[in-house]
């Protein structure tokens, strides 16, 4: 074997022994933390732009109540607007039920000021928090509105998804007078009952 053909081999060794570290380095990387159903979930402390002042909401502050719901609100968002009322009809009727909701803004083309005066004009008497880099949307992949999250008193995601069967690309205009099954509701009734709940994600569409 000849000097030069040695001294070639060398460097090709050398080289695949550097790569080496870097492809293991990139098959290291983290995936993004995701909630998970049926597991508990992390805690949050985001600013609620419904008050004059600054003020920071945690999620954990609510660990006395039997359920928080978390609500992906955009003003922007057709989807939004046509579940408007139901959306109000299930604060009315579950806020009473020991139950906490915290609306999530989280889109890019809203702003806080736009959020509030959306929420304020459908009398929506609650927190809605800034998520100013998506990160409890990516937490929850959540990818449109409105999303609803159901969080059990002990930090358990339970539900996740849109509110009911007509909340799909072909029927979300439909009237309300279709619907069958009202997700959200029945996630919630299950959870105040202590029962399991039966559909634990509905992929929704906004």
């Amino acid at each position: 074997m000849t000097l030069r053909l040695i001294a070639l081999l060398f460097c090709a060794a050398a080289v695949a022994a550097a790569q080496e570290p870097k492809q293991e380095k990139k098959e290291e990387k983290k995936k993004p933390e995701r909630a998970k159903i049926d597991e508990a979930v992390t805690d949050f402390k985001l600013k609620d732009v419904m008050q004059d002042e600054e003020k920071f909401v945690t999620l954990s502050e609510f660990k006395d109540k039997k359920v928080v719901v978390l609500y992906f609100v955009s003003d922007k968002c057709s989807v939004t607007w046509k579940y408007e009322g139901r959306t109000g009809k299930l604060f009315e009727d579950f806020r009473k039920k020991d139950v906490v909701f915290l609306g999530i803004r989280s889109a890019s083309n809203d702003t806080n000021e736009q959020i509030r005066k959306y929420c304020e004009s459908k009398n929506f008497e609650i927190p809605v928090l800034a998520d100013e880099k998506n990160v409890i949307a990516d937490y929850y992949n959540v990818r449109f509105t409105p999303v609803y999250v159901v969080i059990d008193k002990k930090g358990i995601l339970r539900y996740k998804g849109g509110m009911d069967d007509l909340q799909t690309a072909k029927t979300w205009n439909n009237d309300e007078a279709g619907v069958k099954t009202n997700y959200v509701r029945d996630a919630l009734t299950a959870v105040l009952d202590g029962k399991d709940v039966t559909t634990k994600e509905f992929a929704g569409y906004g």
